[in-house]
């Protein structure tokens, strides 16, 4: 399986397939954007390498029947598996929110907001989920 693959789930109603889909790649974030987020602080002044979740997109008809959490799950999963593998260093998942409603399921879910000049760039530091 490739990290950069897009992975979906599926449902099958009555009329129609739902679709959901979520897609990861890697990214890195300027440590100095992270000044707001006490457990980054005190990393080195380096970029700071993660995983960024592209795209986590749910189809209208299944939103709020909990795929959109599994999916993050799997995404958080996946990328801390990577992480115990060893060959690449990661330390934040990114994600860009697409709307408010977006930011706060992010939230809820244990990310944070980057800075205020990108209220929709959140991050999750994955080093607490590692222990």
């Amino acid at each position: 399986m490739e990290l950069s693959e897009p992975h979906g789930a599926s449902h099958r109603g009555s009329r129609a397939q739902a679709q959901a889909t979520v897609t990861l790649t890697t990214t890195s974030i300027e440590r100095a954007s992270a000044s707001g987020i006490d457990t980054l602080q005190r990393l080195p002044q380096f970029p700071i390498p993660g995983v960024l979740l592209a795209r986590l997109a749910i189809d209208c008809r299944v939103q709020g029947q909990g795929v959109g959490r599994y999916l993050l799950r799997e995404s958080v999963g996946l990328t801390l598996d990577l992480m115990s593998i060893g060959t690449v260093a990661f330390r934040v998942l990114v994600t860009d929110a697409i709307d408010e409603a977006a930011a706060r399921f992010y939230e809820h879910h244990g990310f944070a907001r980057l800075h205020a000049e990108a209220p929709c760039r959140l991050v999750l530091d994955l080093e607490p989920l590692v222990r």
